[in-house]
């Protein structure tokens, strides 16, 4: 294979992991963060030592799993969860990272065990409840939706620091203790930091691990990288009809068993998005293209 220096500054551990486990198929990856051929780096909430790099040859290229947008002036290439197709930019959504992860941490060696897992038993309808975790309070529909459904009387737990009232906060890791939580309930209200097209963080995916329902409320094409009949859509339905659907499906063992029972992927094939195969053609043609700044 041949040799590629890549480097990662301005963004955190998980995001160098999973590019050089991806990298590392087609390429000898050689670690290198002060000359690298290749750079990645993050959001300026992780800071801004990717600058040192602009009269350099190295290729930059931006990752982010945030909604936040790329500004080209700043690199050659990008990679978010933006549906935009052009040679420059890559699809990658926060979550296919975090499958990844996953498996790293040993909660299952399969990366595609969404599509395996065996069919969910009827003992799940008797869960209660809904569950909610969330350190973010700054997020005004997710607080609005929140507010809706507690004073329409729904019993939320909510673990994590946000409207805390379990008395504990789960810990973020590892992440076997989310997971927990979530199976415990019926529901989990998945509910992402802002609404953009595209923009699906682990969220929903989480609830599919834990074997729950998500009441999702995000991206308004979620349906392009999930199956719609796997979840509630806030998006979709608003509020009130949510709020209805849940209380449905509560009531309905026949109705919630469907809904648990569908796959979290349409046709239960993983998305484009999810395979590496794409992104080594579209970062091998990057590498052609070289520094565009």
């Amino acid at each position: 294979m041949k040799d590629l220096r890549v480097g990662f500054v301005d963004t955190f551990e998980n995001c160098a992991r999973f590019f050089t486990h991806v990298l590392s198929q087609k390429y000898n990856v050689i670690r290198d963060d002060v000359n690298p051929e290749v750079l990645f780096f993050s959001d300026e909430f992780f800071g801004n030592r990717n600058q040192e790099f602009n009269d350099h040859a190295t290729i930059k290229i931006f990752y982010t799993g945030e909604n936040s947008r790329p500004i080209f002036r700043n690199h050659d290439f990008s990679i978010c969860f933006d549906f935009c197709s052009t040679p420059y930019h890559f699809r990658l959504p926060l979550y296919v990272l975090e499958m990844w992860a996953i498996t790293l941490e040993g909660w299952t060696k399969d990366f595609e065990y969404l599509i395996h897992k065996q069919p969910i038993g009827d003992d799940a309808f008797d869960r209660k409840g809904i569950s909610y975790i969330q350190s973010n309070p700054n997020s005004h529909h997710r607080n609005q939706f929140l507010n809706y459904l507690i004073s329409e009387g729904f019993n939320i737990d909510c673990g994590g620091p946000h409207l805390n009232n379990t008395g504990y906060i789960i810990p973020r890791e590892p992440r076997m203790h989310k997971l927990d939580f979530l199976r415990e309930r019926k529901f989990n209200i998945a509910v992402e930091n802002g609404i953009y097209a595209g923009y699906v963080t682990e969220k929903i995916l989480d609830a599919y691990y834990a074997d729950t329902i998500p009441i999702y409320f995000g991206s308004p094409n979620i349906a392009r990288d999930f199956n719609p009949k796997s979840f509630i859509n806030v998006y979709d339905l608003g509020p009130e009809k949510a709020a209805k659907r849940i209380i449905e499906l509560d009531k309905d063992k026949d109705q919630y068993m469907e809904m648990l029972n569908q796959p979290a992927f349409s046709n239960n094939r993983l998305n484009e998005y999810a395979y590496s195969g794409e992104f080594h053609k579209w970062f091998a043609n990057a590498l052609s293209m070289g520094k565009i700044r």
